[in-house]
């Protein structure tokens, strides 16, 4: 078979991860060099390919040819895959169909986990944890899965939020203020991980919980508070023993409605 000598395997990329580790979007691009002059020099050749399922990628990825400097690279997607010692193989094949596979020994490293959440969790400090008025202060609580970079951003009702805690646990924090909009409070987190690896943003949580925003108090009218007792006094004054009654309609039909 073919000559394939691990000296004239090279990686040429370079990895853009902390700690010179390939993270998603990487390309890792191997190169073989077959040159008489400084390859390995076969003559014969009549194609190459690189075995890149090591990094999540394919097992026979065809090699360009040019003047027998055969090159193929595989873009880092996301996966499950962290750890090192990786390394792509290069398989050639001449004209008699005799083939050869050699591994690179670079020993790189991989990192195409993306970080994640959980547990996700959002309560206020109002009496009510599912409710907030202005001036409540809303509390977005998470767990970082994996390490991530210091610190998360994150918003609440479309503003920065305050970032406290450490890995791996997180808050965001927030005062509601009178230009907020009612309804239900929005949030965003947005991480990296050690490597660089950017999570998905995450705008919701993990058990359901979720925070009202309500800065509009209750429609009280005096329409709708009626006194329903009588006094008992002389000229309809109330006097010792008298109850004084009051009754506030707040029904759909014929009150404030709240």
């Amino acid at each position: 078979g073919p000559t394939v000598t691990d000296l004239e395997i090279i990686i040429t990329s370079t990895p853009s991860g902390a700690g010179g580790e390939y993270i998603i979007g990487d390309t890792v691009t191997v190169q073989w060099d077959n040159t008489v002059a400084t390859g390995d020099g076969n003559t014969d050749i009549s194609g190459a390919t690189a075995d890149f399922t090591a990094f999540g990628g394919g097992s026979a990825v065809t090699m360009s040819n040019a003047s027998e400097i055969y090159t193929a690279g595989y873009t880092i997607i996301a996966g499950a895959i962290d750890t090192s010692n990786l390394n792509v193989s290069v398989t050639a094949t001449d004209n008699a169909s005799n083939s050869t596979t050699t591994a690179d020994t670079s020993n790189l490293s991989l990192d195409n986990q993306r970080p994640t959440l959980t547990p996700v969790t959002i309560a206020s400090d109002n009496a009510d944890p599912t409710f907030a008025q202005v001036g409540d202060t809303v509390t977005v609580s998470f767990t970082a899965v994996e390490n991530i970079q210091n610190p998360p951003t994150a918003t609440i009702a479309g503003n920065a939020a305050t970032i406290g805690g450490s890995n791996p646990n997180w808050t965001a924090s927030y005062t509601m203020q009178g230009t907020d909009t009612e309804g239900v409070v929005a949030f965003t987190i947005d991480m990296t991980d050690i490597p660089g690896n950017a999570g998905v943003q995450v705008t919701s949580t993990t058990d359901a919980s979720s925070v009202t925003f309500d800065k509009t108090g209750p429609t009280v009218t005096d329409l709708e508070i009626i006194i329903t007792s009588t006094p008992s006094g002389a000229g309809g004054e109330y006097i010792i023993g008298d109850t004084v009654t009051v009754q506030w309609d707040n029904t759909v039909a014929t009150g404030d409605g709240n």
